[in-house]
């Protein structure tokens, strides 16, 4: 009997070590989230770097919208449609990229998350079914004496 009340603290240690490492894994895990978001940041501020790239040369466009008034309709109206074009084509490739990177990051952050509630969520487990059983035992061995 006390070899098993052992074992069973033995096993209420294991458990415990296992949630505090998994609690550990956790903290690491939450240290590559952080970095993902810091990451995201960054990739915010690439994507403004861009968008005022795009205004810079809206603003281009617009002072050269100046100097083509001088030229024929023709040639204004084909160079501008060539500038609006390639503008908004680099707004929606940068739109997009961000788009696609965000829900990446949710994505990971969300997958990381599950993970970790799950690993904590069965050793939390197995700690109170290994406790119980110490527990149990100790009212068994109490009755008995």
């Amino acid at each position: 009997q006390t070899d098993l009340v052992r074992t069973l603290q033995d096993q209420v240690k294991e458990a415990a070590i296992g949630k505090a490492e998994v609690e550990k894994q956790l903290q690491s895990l939450k240290g590559q989230v952080d970095q993902s978001a810091k990451m995201l940041e960054e990739e915010r501020r690439e994507a403004d770097k861009k968008r005022k790239e795009v205004e810079r040369l809206e603003q281009l466009r617009m002072a050269e919208r100046s100097e083509l008034e001088a030229k024929s309709a023709e040639e204004k109206m084909a160079k501008i449609a060539e500038m609006e074009m390639a503008l908004n084509q680099q707004k929606d490739m940068l739109a997009g990229e961000k788009q696609q990177r965000e829900a990446e990051l949710v994505k990971e952050r969300a997958a990381l998350q599950g993970s970790l509630e799950a690993q904590v969520k069965l050793k939390t487990e197995e700690l109170a079914r290994a406790q119980q059983r110490v527990e149990e035992t100790e009212k068994r061995m109490e009755a008995r004496e």
